[in-house]
């Protein structure tokens, strides 16, 4: 072959070989950006202030309220994390975005967050939110003087059955279960509250307990038994013989 042809030829696979490392890069940045416009980029939120309410109750229930603003349109707030060391509370609210491109126009929010001020002694206490601190005080013991109630943590930790006990906590979910029960929540557990439907392994039917004053959000006390496993009920079941709104 003469020598002119072979520097042509060489000279085209060289451009071919080019072009495919061209094309193979085009492919992989394109697939490379797809797999991160799917991704989810997390944050923490920007808190401005936070407010704290104290209800009027007892035991007292405390709310904090935090206001901040989210950095474009496509940001959500994603969670919400609450622990408790010593007399500081540690809230952290993140956030989350898709990897794609968004509107970079600021969205104000607000978060009302509970806190399980259940048993807790007087004294003030320090909420942080985000690195945004503010306190309250108690100015007694929050917990019912003279009186073992439980708070659902307790329960949870040293779990005695089929014996009548009462526990303070949270209502939730009532009326939105397929069942007579609703969820009772305090110090960070919960549990299935029945006051319905509360049937024995040998067919012997509890007494109904009459929950029409009592809604979602209402803190009450809970007079009944914590069940083992049997026919008709899971374990850790909480069949109520008395429900008492905490006023």
């Amino acid at each position: 072959m003469p020598r002119k042809k072979i520097m042509i030829s060489s000279t085209v696979i060289i451009m071919i070989i080019i072009a495919a490392v061209i094309i193979g890069i085009s492919y992989y940045q394109r697939f490379a950006n797809s797999r991160g416009n799917s991704s989810v980029i997390k944050g923490i939120a920007d808190v401005d202030e936070i407010e704290i309410y104290i209800l009027e109750s007892f035991p007292v229930q405390v709310n904090v309220v935090a206001r901040g603003y989210l950095k474009d349109s496509c940001t959500e707030i994603d969670n919400v994390i609450t622990k408790r060391e010593d007399r500081t509370f540690l809230i952290t609210i993140t956030t989350s975005r898709p990897y794609d491109k968004c509107a970079q126009v600021i969205e104000p929010f607000e978060e009302v967050i509970s806190l399980d001020v259940s048993r807790l002694e007087a004294g003030v206490y320090v909420v942080d939110v985000n690195g945004e601190k503010n306190t309250f005080e108690l100015t007694v013991d929050n917990s019912i003087p003279k009186e073992d109630i439980l708070s659902i943590s307790e329960l949870i930790e040293n779990p005695l059955y089929d014996t009548e006990i009462r526990v303070n906590g949270k209502v939730s979910l009532l009326g939105e279960l397929f069942c007579p029960c609703f969820e009772l929540t305090s110090g960070n557990e919960k549990v299935m509250v029945w006051y319905d439907l509360m049937v024995e392994d040998d067919f012997t039917e509890r007494p109904s307990v009459d929950v029409s004053a009592i809604k979602n959000g209402d803190w009450v006390t809970v007079t009944g038994e914590l069940k083992t496993e049997g026919q008709h009920r899971s374990l850790d079941d909480f069949w109520a013989s008395d429900i008492k709104k905490i006023s």
